[in-house]
Order: structure tokens, then C-alpha cells, then sequence
């Protein structure tokens, strides 16, 4: 006789992208082309569920930090656990910079991509 569940498949459902800001003031997201359409607010020291803004765009991000201008596009089509990108983003009110390094790594079959302000760090 067999067990009244014995068909039954367990599915779990992840997100593919989780964003977690590792500075002390929040991160913005936009996914290119939707800026209209609204951004994603990180809280500093968070993480936070990416979901595309309209899945007929252009699969690519733009952030920014409170005072900064907005990135150029990324494309996280492109990039896989392991991947380190360093983006310069300029700030809106001087002319200082800030360099955040975005780092991926895989996390039970999501892509956590941390960002990270390392303008204090040395250049090499």
C-alpha cells in the first residue's frame, strides 16, 4: 500500500537576484529604461528581493546612494558568482566620488550581489 503523499514533489521557490547594501545609507535600484516606473530602496545593512520592473526591458540595473548620480547600466545577465565590479559614482551636491564594489556569490541557487563603499580603500 503506498503512503497517501507518496507523489507529492516539495518545490521551493528563490529569488534569482537578493541585493544587500553593506553601507550606512540606502541604496537605490532601477532596473534601465524603467525609471518612471520606480526604483528599489535597499536599507543600509539589509538585504532585499530584486523582482524586474517590466520583464520586456532591458534585463540591467543603474544604482545610486543617497546624494550620487546614478551608475551606468549593469548587466546581470552578465555576471556570476564570483564577479567583482567597481563603479565610480559621482556626487550630485561636489565633486567628490565614492567607489563601490559590487560582489557576487552564489547563496542556495540565488545570485547575492553585495555592494560595498571602498573609496577609503587604496586604488590596487
Amino acid at each position: 500500500m503506498s503512503h497517501p503523499f507518496s507523489k507529492t514533489k516539495l518545490i521551493t521557490f528563490r529569488p534569482q537576484f537578493i541585493f544587500k547594501n553593506k553601507h550606512f545609507i540606502p541604496l537605490y535600484v532601477i532596473q534601465s529604461e524603467c525609471e518612471l516606473k520606480g526604483m528599489f530602496k535597499v536599507h543600509p545593512y539589509e538585504k532585499s528581493v530584486f523582482h524586474w520592473t517590466d520583464s520586456s526591458k532591458l534585463k540591467e540595473i543603474c544604482i545610486r546612494y543617497e546624494e550620487y548620480e546614478f551608475s551606468g547600466p549593469i548587466a546581470l545577465s552578465q555576471i556570476e558568482a564570483g564577479t567583482e565590479i567597481v563603479l565610480r559614482l559621482k556626487n550630485q551636491i561636489d565633486t567628490s566620488l565614492m567607489i563601490v564594489t559590487l560582489s557576487v556569490r552564489e547563496e542556495f541557487s540565488s545570485l547575492v550581489i553585495s555592494f560595498s563603499d571602498t573609496s577609503y580603500m587604496p586604488p590596487y
